[in-house]
């Protein structure tokens, strides 16, 4: 049985739990991690959706999802993604997005994706590996929307994995702004938010 060989299901709250204090306090920094409590939340009014990529028990991936439904589109914003350390390199992360979009993202409208801006990146290796980031997602059929964001102080291309036809660079815009509105009170998002739209094709490749 190869690394890519598991099941994708939604996680439960036990699971999220473990997965947050087993793996995701160490795969991201302090400034990119919500308390547990806010996921709980969340989770509690359907508004988080968490999946994992299972085998024998064990978590090989897992991804949590930001979501709304706004004027009966339900909108999905990929707020975590992580394979487990031991097995990094060997196609799990590109056969577990495969399998969450072909199998349980089906039912959203759009799915959207943050990917750190490799215009802004700090120096030389810290660009390359956001451009290794957005490579990956690329080769997973993700596409750039087009938007960009400052959020907190961080740049981010914004992407969009789609289910069927894509949006244009407008829905997305729309998209996007209003996931943050729904998560943030307006003091806070006029403080910590802004998003923009930068010419580029749509398409599987470089930025």
């Amino acid at each position: 049985m190869t690394d890519a060989a598991f099941e994708v299901r939604e996680l439960t709250l036990d699971e999220i739990r473990s997965v947050y204090h087993r793996y995701l306090i160490y795969d991201f920094p302090d400034d990119e991690r919500k308390p547990l409590f806010m996921i709980e939340r969340a989770h509690a009014r359907g508004r988080y959706r968490c999946f994992g990529a299972v085998r024998g028990g064990e978590i090989l991936a897992y991804a949590f999802f930001a979501g709304l439904i706004h004027e009966g589109k339900r909108l999905l914003l990929l707020d975590y993604l992580a394979v487990r350390e031991d097995i990094r390199d060997r196609g799990v992360g590109g056969a577990f997005l495969s399998s969450l979009r072909s199998g349980p993202l089906m039912g959203a409208d759009m799915v959207l994706v943050e990917a750190d801006d490799p215009d802004f990146a700090r120096d030389g290796e810290d660009k390359a590996t956001r451009l290794r980031r957005l490579r990956f997602y690329f080769r997973c059929g993700l596409l750039d929307t087009g938007v960009r964001s400052l959020l907190y102080g961080v740049r981010y291309a914004i992407l969009e994995m789609p289910l069927s036809a894509a949006h244009t660079r407008d829905q997305a815009f729309a998209a996007y702004e209003t996931l943050y509105h729904s998560i943030l009170p307006p003091w806070i998002y006029k403080k910590q938010v802004a998003v923009s739209i930068k010419e580029t094709d749509r398409h599987a490749g470089e930025i």
